[in-house]
């Protein structure tokens, strides 16, 4: 990806990782595959994408992190919620390091967005009536605002957060 940007000989503004993957697996069923995956794809894929994206990123840019966290990690969810606080810890630090040249580092936490959820529904409702998750009675609808408002000038001096853009799930 990098290297297609380096042919352009225009400047790098703003990066978004967007990605990431679950495993339901419980610890004694965690293969090294699974490992591989969700610590590569959830952690190291933000880590290396930031670190060549600081390298490209002109004054004032931004880096913009998409991910759904798990504050209080859910069963069967350890290593996903392990990689995601990760990544929330390089980001403070990030933001520290790149503040001096005015590029900001930003998590959006989007929490359970439909199309995508949809079929998680009737666990989402369940839990509320458990009284295990705050967020309305069903999945949210994407919304890119909150990520346009961190790629925007009026963001200058939020950085090194949680945008948290998930329906109260994680208050």
């Amino acid at each position: 990806m990098f290297a297609r940007i380096d042919l352009d000989p225009g400047r790098l503004d703003i990066i978004v990782n967007n990605s990431g993957v679950k495993h339901r697996r419980l610890l004694a069923d965690l293969q090294d595959k699974d490992i591989a995956e969700i610590v590569g794809i959830n952690m190291l894929g933000p880590l290396y994408i930031a670190s060549e994206a600081a390298k490209r990123l002109s004054d004032n840019g931004r880096i913009i992190i998409s991910a759904q966290r798990r504050q209080v990690p859910a069963r069967r969810a350890g290593l996903y919620s392990a990689a995601k606080k990760a990544v929330e810890s390089f980001t403070e630090s990030w933001a520290k390091e790149l503040g001096a040249r005015g590029i900001n580092g930003q998590l959006r936490d989007p929490g359970a967005t439909s199309p995508g959820y949809d079929r998680r529904l009737a666990r989402i409702s369940r839990f509320l009536r458990l009284g295990l998750a705050v967020q309305a009675d069903r999945p949210g609808r994407r919304n890119r605002r909150a990520g346009a408002f961190l790629a925007s000038p009026e963001a200058s001096w939020v950085t090194g957060g949680t945008i948290l853009a998930n329906g109260a799930a994680t208050t």
